[in-house]
């Protein structure tokens, strides 16, 4: 249990990346989902992030695609996706296995135990 709520912690600290200031509004969407995560509001910043990761942001692809695999274990529920939205995510994060094997260099060892 200890490990999951690091393992959240982990993606509140990268959804951070965009910090504001404490008592400012948001002022985009990513802002927008970051404060929803940092409220815990799990489904809202998921799908803050989801309409960013539709939009082609990298950052917000691999969020979506991370919130929404690692679901169950950190939220305790599941996040809704339409399997072409999670394969985009994924290739355009490469956060999938496939991805990774195939931009990884010839004779690499890397990318089979990743």
């Amino acid at each position: 249990m200890k490990r999951l709520h690091v393992l959240a912690v982990a993606l509140g600290l990268l959804a951070s990346g965009h910090v504001t200031a404490q008592n400012a509004p948001p002022t985009d969407g990513w802002e927008t989902a970051q404060l929803e995560m940092e409220h815990m509001h799990w489904l809202q910043a998921y799908q803050g992030f989801v309409q960013l990761a539709d939009q082609g942001d990298v950052m917000a692809s691999r969020m979506a695609y991370q919130m929404w695999l690692y679901a169950p274990q950190l939220y305790g529920q599941m996040l809704p996706a339409r399997v072409e939205q999670v394969q985009r995510w994924g290739a355009l994060c490469e956060c999938t296995p496939v991805k990774r094997a195939q931009t990884s260099p010839v004779g690499s060892t890397t990318a089979a135990t990743q």
